[in-house]
């Protein structure tokens, strides 16, 4: 489990590499609560990310609702498990526009 992140131009780059779950999210919230301000943007890179559980799935909302305030939270590199954990709990169109764009990668 590891997380990247980098701050720069009020915009915070996130990266997971492997699983998001129970096991693992406590640990990643943190990491992007110590190292990302309040009201900045966010871009969250998932293309390392295997398994994807319920409290995965909490982790990507506390992170869209974290980023709110600033300039939202874009995902890209949604694996095959990450979108159909979001399809299957209809999360999904709550994350539509960063579904999209990371089709065209």
């Amino acid at each position: 489990m590891d997380t990247e992140i980098d701050f720069r131009n009020g915009v915070c780059s996130i990266r997971f590499n492997g699983d998001l779950t129970v096991y693992t999210v406590a640990e990643r919230r943190s990491a992007v609560l110590d190292k990302c301000p309040t009201g900045c943007s966010a871009t969250l890179d998932l293309s390392d990310v295997g398994k994807v559980d319920a409290a995965g799935l909490q982790l990507l909302l506390a992170c869209e609702s974290y980023f709110a305030s600033g300039g939202g939270l874009t995902l890209s590199g949604i694996g095959e498990s990450v979108r159909a954990a979001l399809e299957l709990t209809r999360l999904s169109d709550r994350f539509t526009e960063a579904v999209a764009n990371s089709e065209t990668e």
